[in-house]
């Protein structure tokens, strides 16, 4: 009987834990499109020597793009261009004719995704990205018409660009941009601070491929994109659960009667030894 009750309780201990594996959740991730392009225009300040007395003779307009690989909705790899021109009438006696253009390789982060992985209305359709990079600038100048000179130089940005998706293949872009340059004579004087370095403001459009045959990494929530899947519901591994149960019910029963015979045998053979 003390077999039959352990070998209930072990069949028991296998039902529960076949059926908690086979409720156990996974994870399976939305088929997505990766690739998109922006394009924008805006303003510079650069930080060049000789430098404008005024701020209106440091900015400039400037225009650029990007093309992104957007590796999931919260990390992306890509590459932009930029052209930066910062020449200016210095004063009466100087002027500096000087231009720029960046390429820069970057890594991008979703940061709406990473702070907030489920949004709703407004919120869903803008994302703010923080992007940093690495790359190389391409520049010349002259100061009062004297030859023109070429350099290049190592640089690194990080920026903050907010999106709005106004549909599955556009989105609206402002973004600010921070460059630091590897060397202090972008305009023919060298800098006392050792480097110069540069204030970019832009707004732009970003087109995104692929978006009307799936979702795009930057349309969709992390939460959409790695859903948390219903249970799985096993109505043959709940049946053996429950047949288990009922014979474990049914081994208690019957050790309870076995225990009653043996208690009324041992008072049967108490009451025959008295009478003796």
């Amino acid at each position: 009987m003390m077999k039959k009750i352990l070998s209930s309780i072990v069949l028991s201990v296998f039902a529960i834990a076949f059926v908690t594996a086979q409720n156990a959740e996974t994870c399976t991730t939305v088929p997505i499109s990766h690739w998109s392009i922006g394009l924008k225009v805006g303003a510079n300040d650069m930080d060049a020597v000789p430098a404008p007395a005024t701020f209106e003779n440091r900015v400039h307009l400037i225009m650029g793009g990007t093309v992104e690989y957007s590796i999931n909705p919260l990390a992306g790899i890509g590459i932009e261009w930029l052209n930066t021109p910062y020449d200016a009438d210095i004063n009466a006696s100087t002027t500096l004719d000087a231009n720029m253009f960046h390429l820069v390789p970057y890594f991008s982060v979703n940061l709406s995704n990473l702070l907030f992985s489920n949004r709703e209305g407004f919120w869903k359709k803008v994302n703010i990205f923080g992007d940093i990079g690495a790359g190389y600038g391409f520049y010349d100048y002259s100061l009062n018409d004297a030859s023109t000179k070429s350099f290049h130089i190592m640089l690194t940005k990080a920026g903050i660009n907010a999106e709005y998706n106004i549909s599955k293949l556009l989105a609206l872009c402002l973004e600010g941009e921070y460059f630091y340059y590897d060397s202090a004579n972008i305009g023919g004087v060298v800098n006392d601070k050792g480097f110069c370095q540069a204030l970019t403001a832009t707004v732009g459009l970003r087109i995104k491929f692929g978006a009307n045959r799936k979702q795009h990494a930057r349309n969709i929530c992390l939460f959409e994109y790695n859903p948390r899947p219903a249970p799985i519901v096993d109505t043959k591994s709940k049946e053996l659960y429950q047949d288990v149960l009922n014979r474990l019910k049914m081994a208690q029963v019957q050790q309870t009667e076995l225990q009653q015979k043996v208690l009324k045998l041992e008072q049967e053979i108490k009451d025959l030894s008295t009478e003796k």
